[in-house]
């Protein structure tokens, strides 16, 4: 009788600490206000595919925790600067990029 007690009693207290508390958190860039973002194909001293790889999660995840936000693919980063006659993303090449391919935001980034 005692062990079916304790057992009950044990059974009673893990029940009532596996509640889960969903706290939403904002993001720290709001993207709804941007319009459409551009996404550069991630870099990376690696193989091909972890950059397409990653740069392919890394957009999911944004549209999972900022559903709307809509992404234009643009690409190879080398091609991208050649396209608007940049050597490197600097403010005039974000700002052709920016009026070329209609997007008021740009991500990229490095796999180390």
């Amino acid at each position: 009788m005692k062990r079916s007690a304790a057992l009950l009693l044990a059974a009673t207290v893990l029940a009532a600490c596996s509640r889960t508390v969903v706290v939403p958190v904002p993001p720290k860039v709001d993207l709804k206000g941007y319009g459409p973002v551009g996404i550069v194909d991630f870099g990376s001293n690696s193989e091909e595919t972890l950059s397409a790889r990653a740069t392919r999660q890394f957009q999911e995840q944004v549209q999972s925790a900022q559903p709307g936000t809509r992404f234009v693919e643009l690409g190879d980063r080398q091609q991208l600067l050649a396209a608007v006659g940049a050597k490197q993303f600097d403010a005039p090449a974000l700002r052709k990029i920016g009026a070329k391919y209609g997007v008021t935001a740009v991500f990229t980034g490095e796999l180390a």
